[in-house]
């Protein structure tokens, strides 16, 4: 457990947990005998405190003296074929005297505490609210390079199955489709909890209520960024199905082809092999290599037709 207080418009950490003066209190897989401590001072019930040790949604709850926001924080930068995408949850307990942070090791948090102990930062991170915020929007900034990943792997995709479509690049196109589906649902639960801190809740001081507004523009950016590669990506599956179904045609067209052109020959060689008495030609002395001249002279004429005609 960490503790924090500002103090003349600085953030000091300090050992204990007091209240008379603006105070983050950060817990990293919090204990119990951490939880029971917080319980006390911030008057927070212990059981409630305990269930966020447990995975949620991203959510908003509104109490009558702070406000719960559960957001989930992507650890996975970069999208590839054998990395899935992997969340971490952070809860922020908001009052007007305290903020409290929940999580299990999520650099965002690590990151604004660096930044808001240096000195030459001390005066920017000026009250819970700006804090939060500074938090939140560590979260939303941290889905721009997977969105990134996401469209520089879609373009991959695009390229390799136009040159040659393969059983693993629609392999590679489900797994993709399966990440969306999960940041899907993480971006836009996420986007109701952002709407909701941009109405203002108990907490948020209403001169800080901006804050949280440009948190929710921000997330509605992702949120149709997202919606376009959704969309791009449910196109390279349809042109990888076209692709598929092209090949298949041209092999067919090949195979029918060359049917064509037995037909004929398999026809004459039927009609000579029937075991008749009465088959003048069979008595002919050149008999055999004109019928083979014939055979031979349709199948090339054929083929030249069909070559002539594009169909090969």
């Amino acid at each position: 457990m960490e503790i924090y207080q500002f103090e003349k418009g600085h953030l000091k950490e300090r050992t204990k947990i007091d209240l008379k003066n603006p105070t983050w209190i950060d817990l990293r897989d919090p204990t119990d005998e951490d939880i029971s401590i917080v319980s006390k001072k911030l008057d927070i019930p212990g059981f409630v405190l305990r269930s966020y040790r447990e995975s949620y949604r991203p959510r908003v709850e509104i109490y009558q003296d702070y406000t719960i926001v559960n957001v989930k924080s992507l650890a996975t930068k970069k999208i590839t074929p054998m990395k899935s995408l992997r969340k971490k949850q952070i809860t922020f307990f908001i009052s007007k005297k305290f903020v409290l942070t929940m999580h299990k090791g999520a650099k965002e948090i690590d990151n604004i505490k660096e930044k808001a102990l240096a000195k030459e930062n001390s005066k920017s991170f000026k009250n819970l609210n700006f804090l939060t915020y500074s938090i939140l929007d560590e979260v939303i900034e941290g889905f721009g390079p997977v969105l990134e990943s996401i469209d520089d792997h879609i373009d991959r995709l695009q390229d390799l199955i136009f040159e040659e479509a393969k059983q693993e690049h629609l392999e590679e196109l489900f797994d993709l489709k399966r990440t969306m589906v999960k940041f899907h649902k993480v971006l836009w639960a996420q986007r109701e909890a952002m709407f909701s801190l941009s109405r203002g809740a108990p907490g948020i001081d209403p001169d800080n209520v901006m804050y949280f507004r440009e948190l929710y523009d921000s997330i509605l950016y992702s949120v149709d960024r997202e919606e376009l590669l959704r969309e791009m990506l449910t196109e390279i599956l349809d042109s990888y199905l076209s692709v598929v179904s092209n090949n298949m045609n041209e092999v067919m067209k090949v195979l029918t082809v060359m049917a064509t052109i037995m037909l004929p020959l398999t026809l004459i060689t039927g009609i000579y092999g029937m075991n008749f008495r009465n088959m003048p030609e069979i008595y002919w002395e050149y008999g055999y290599y004109i019928t083979l001249g014939i055979m031979a002279t349709l199948g090339i004429s054929m083929w030249m037709y069909f070559k002539r005609r594009g169909w090969v």
